[in-house]
């Protein structure tokens, strides 16, 4: 009687460790998958950033894949800082001297001074 317990006891060992790996191969890829999610998300939400900012016209999704990309190269965080140090509009409210045909400052000046000065008075 004995030699059978154990003889259970080592089938019910060889089941649980199968079971184990099954549930550790699951947990790992169900890991993975959250990780691709976030990612996704993340790079949505940088990508949106980046549109409301004007700094991309490129299609969203496309933009995405880019982003993606970058992650995978390590380089989501630097995108995301110099996303982060951008104003909304700005490209839009940075002069440029194509802008400021048109306008006298008095005198022959170049297009980078006519840029300057359109910048608003210098500080003191």
């Amino acid at each position: 009687m004995e030699k059978l317990n154990q003889a259970k006891v080592a089938g019910l060992a060889k089941e649980a460790a199968v079971q184990l790996r099954a549930v550790t191969a699951e947990r790992d890829e169900l890991r993975e998958k959250v990780a691709r999610l976030e990612l996704r998300q993340d790079c949505e939400k940088i990508a949106s950033e980046m549109q409301r900012k004007g700094l991309s016209d490129e299609p969203t999704e496309s933009l995405i894949e880019t982003l993606e990309k970058k992650a995978h190269a390590g380089q989501l965080e630097n995108v995301r800082a110099a996303v982060d140090m951008v104003g909304p509009d700005m490209w839009n409210k940075l002069a440029s001297p194509s802008s400021d045909e048109g306008k006298n400052h008095g005198g022959d000046v170049s297009g980078f001074e006519s840029v300057i000065m359109s910048l608003g008075p210098r500080p003191r």
